[in-house]
């Protein structure tokens, strides 16, 4: 470590200098910044952060270029700045570039996981693409489910990884989870239950170019593979989603390490995920990255919270109470706009985390299966507590009437289920193996309000269940609620519980 004590024109001198000795990899800086205002002024850069603490903030400075230029005379104005590490591809220096990392997965290694899962659990498993690369590569997942149908469908979760290049250990993790539940589905009850009432992706590599860049070329590499108008080369992917796109802790220039790109959602990468959200009717999803040890949810672009907060901040907890880490809001930690979690939350209504594992880039190989062991834990919480945050529809079960038929009313939540524009809602009243289904009625000035009758004829005493099953336009089915019933009670004055018990095995 090289401390600059030489006084702000000194340390200018030394940074501007590298511009005609061009390094591999940037130098990474630790920055005195006590408060957040002055972490934010930092990140306005539009350099990489690498890690923040209470005091200090620590970036990746490019040693070429013109964002070099500017950035080394913002830097001045920080006495008591230190150069941590001079390259920082040296960071990865136990790395040769080459095609075997140890236990860490190249690309082919990652098709042949996911293939090989699929081919042992072909009842539950599957892989497919989700689109192409910048380069033309597929973008690989599996998809895990029960092998009952359900006919109104299941809600969705998503696990991801390797949005950055350098992130290694971000694609273990996702690979972890779908190993522990396809391996644990014959012989683990509550792997069972979660695996048979929902649909589980998996997704290693979101910039699969990237990766391969990375762990062949140039061990420090961060983005996408998108050649720039000025030759540069790369999109930050978590940069480049549509929510607040361009609004903070990102870099119009295209030399940077968090360029945001022309425009939003400019990358294949990129809309690969926001396709994905919209076909799928996404519920929840945890984007994996390193490095620091935090759970982290909306809002990432600023510093207000969300309007579910409360709901945000309980499930954060749930998972760091099993992983260790820190939940926070994403801007606790600073400031970044156009990033996984703010788009799938505020553009498609989903439950969306982003966790930074680790206190590394590359753990160390003896690293990874206590690393990915606590994190399958937190990813079982959230399937457990996540399959309905934002029910598709409001409703309150009504109480009990001596005889039939009773109303039945529901509304649409249109502001947590953007994507979904139901043509029908039906009221499905279940009795044993069967159930009758009757077409809701809009309300005419209301097109969100649906209503219907429910009979209790014959029912005095017993317990009467229902929900409610939607279809959009593209075919697309939801269910509320969407684990279990609701009930009511013909001849019952108490108001009635909605029927949501423990999952199996836990």
């Amino acid at each position: 470590m090289i401390r600059l004590g030489m006084g702000c024109v000194a340390l200018l001198t030394l940074m501007v200098s590298i511009e005609s000795a061009w390094a591999k990899g940037p130098r990474i800086v630790k920055i005195p910044a006590a408060t957040a205002a002055e972490r934010a002024q930092i990140v306005k850069w539009g350099v990489e952060v690498i890690e923040v603490r209470k005091d200090s903030i620590t970036v990746a400075i490019p040693q070429e270029g013109k964002l070099q230029t500017k950035v080394a005379r913002a830097a001045a104005r920080y006495p008591g700045a230190e150069v941590m590490v001079e390259d920082a591809d040296d960071l990865f220096s136990r790395f040769a570039a080459q095609p075997d990392l140890g236990a860490y997965h190249n690309l082919p290694e990652i098709k042949d996981e996911l293939n090989g899962l699929a081919g042992r659990f072909p009842q539950i498993a599957s892989v497919h693409s989700i689109g192409k690369t910048v380069e033309g590569r597929d973008t690989l997942a599996l998809r895990i489910t029960g092998p009952d149908a359900a006919p109104w469908g299941r809600p969705v979760f998503l696990f991801m990884g390797a949005h950055h290049a350098r992130e290694w250990i971000s694609v273990e993790v996702p690979l972890a989870i779908g190993k522990w539940l396809c391996e644990g589905y014959a012989t683990d009850p509550a792997v069972k239950s979660l695996v048979d009432a929902r649909e589980i992706w998996i997704l290693p590599a979101v910039n699969p170019d990237g990766l391969n860049y990375s762990q062949t070329q140039s061990k420090y590499w961060r983005k996408n593979r998108r050649k720039n108008a000025d030759g540069s080369y790369g999109v930050d992917p978590n940069r480049n989603y549509g929510y607040k796109w361009g609004t903070a802790g990102d870099s119009g220039y295209p030399g940077s390490d968090v360029y945001r790109g022309t425009e939003a959602m400019s990358e294949p990468e990129t809309r690969n995920v926001g396709e994905f959200a919209v076909a799928h009717h996404l519920t929840a999803s945890i984007s994996y990255h390193s490095y620091g040890d935090k759970v982290m949810h909306p809002w990432s672009y600023t510093y207000d919270t969300s309007p579910d907060k409360e709901v945000f901040s309980k499930l954060a907890q749930g998972m760091a109470g099993l992983n260790g880490y820190s939940p926070i809001q994403s801007s606790e930690l600073y400031p970044s706009s156009g990033d996984t979690d703010d788009y799938l939350y505020g553009t498609h209504g989903a439950c969306s985390f982003t966790y930074e594992l680790a206190q590394s880039f590359i753990p160390a190989e003896s690293e990874i299966p206590e690393i990915c062991s606590k994190n399958v834990k937190a990813a079982q919480y959230l399937l457990e507590n996540a399959a309905e945050v934002f029910p598709v529809l409001t409703h309150t079960p009504p109480a009990g009437a001596a005889a039939g038929p009773l109303p039945i009313g529901a509304t649409f939540d249109r502001a947590h289920h953007p994507d979904f524009q139901p043509v029908e809602v039906k009221l499905i009243v279940v009795s044993g193996a069967t159930a009758q289904e009757t077409v809701m009625t809009p309300d005419p000035a209301n097109p969100d309000q649906f209503t219907a009758e429910l009979a209790l004829a014959g029912a005095d005493g017993q317990p009467v269940e229902y929900f409610f099953g939607l279809k959009d336009k593209d075919g697309k089915l939801a269910r509320c609620p969407r684990l279990s019933n609701f009930s009511v009670t013909a001849g019952a004055t108490p108001p009635p519980t909605l029927l949501m018990g423990p999952v199996a095995g836990r």
